[in-house]
């Protein structure tokens, strides 16, 4: 038990000195690294590990998990999984029940802002999600004819746009991962890799623009926030089209 212990410490203390080297601005990968296996609660959907928490949070993680799986054996629009702020606390939502609240203590010794972390799971979730319920019809579908593709993304949909509609009738509510894309199908959920800081997300297509000046995508706040490129405006990237998924479970 002294050696699990001891390991954990300095695990915890070099991820701190990471994140205070970046100034303050660590990932969300980061914090769920810095739990070790032996002394963490993983969280997997589909097969892949979203998030992995301290013991302590053992029971609410296997009760948000629970219901999760309860919803897709029923089934649900994937629109419907959405991160929302109630009563000042960050959740992870599928419609009005909420699944998992976010907390930054679920980050260990980083503790990341509760809206980082749950940002986190509903990407992650957005990867799992789609990788095992992507419609296979729609794996044709492709960015400037390529599964991966590069270029550059900006960002739109500020604080001014909340209420408004995308093309797809979706309502904006100021704290989703989607993008705007030229053709890819509504559904679509693709991975963006900011190719200077090595940040990740995955959005899902809501909108329509046109292409510009070399870009490709137009992203969310939401997802240039994650990513790290909401100052600059804009940012190089590398583009993966996991798969279009309109529904997820069911019969």
């Amino acid at each position: 038990m002294r050696r699990r212990a001891l390991w954990r410490v300095p695990l915890l203390l070099l991820a701190a000195v990471a994140y205070l080297s970046a100034g303050g601005r660590a990932s969300a990968d980061t914090a769920s690294e810095a739990i070790p296996d032996e002394n963490s609660v993983v969280w997997t959907v589909e097969g892949e590990e979203i998030w992995r928490f301290p013991t302590t949070f053992q029971s609410e993680v296997q009760e948000g998990a629970d219901r999760l799986r309860e919803r897709v054996d029923r089934g649900f629009p994937l629109s419907s999984l959405r991160v929302v702020e109630r009563d000042r606390q960050w959740s992870l939502v599928l419609g009005k029940e909420t699944i998992l609240q976010a907390r930054s203590e679920h980050s260990g010794l980083l503790r990341l802002p509760s809206r980082a972390v749950a940002l986190f799971w509903l990407s992650r979730l957005y990867e799992a999600l789609g990788k095992e319920h992507a419609d296979p019809l729609t794996a044709k579908h492709t960015l400037r004819g390529a599964h991966v593709a590069r270029g550059t993304v900006s960002w739109y949909g500020g604080d001014s746009f909340v209420g408004r509609r995308f093309a797809n009738g979706e309502r904006y509510q100021g704290s989703e991962l989607v993008a705007a894309a030229k053709s890819l199908p509504f559904g679509t959920l693709v991975r963006i890799r900011n190719l200077e800081s090595g940040r990740t997300v995955v959005v899902r297509i809501v909108d329509r623009f046109m292409e510009h000046r070399g870009r490709i995508l137009d992203v969310s706040k939401t997802a240039a926030e994650v990513l790290g490129f909401k100052n600059r405006g804009v940012a190089q990237v590398a583009v993966e089209v996991i798969g279009c998924v309109k529904k997820v479970g069911g019969h």
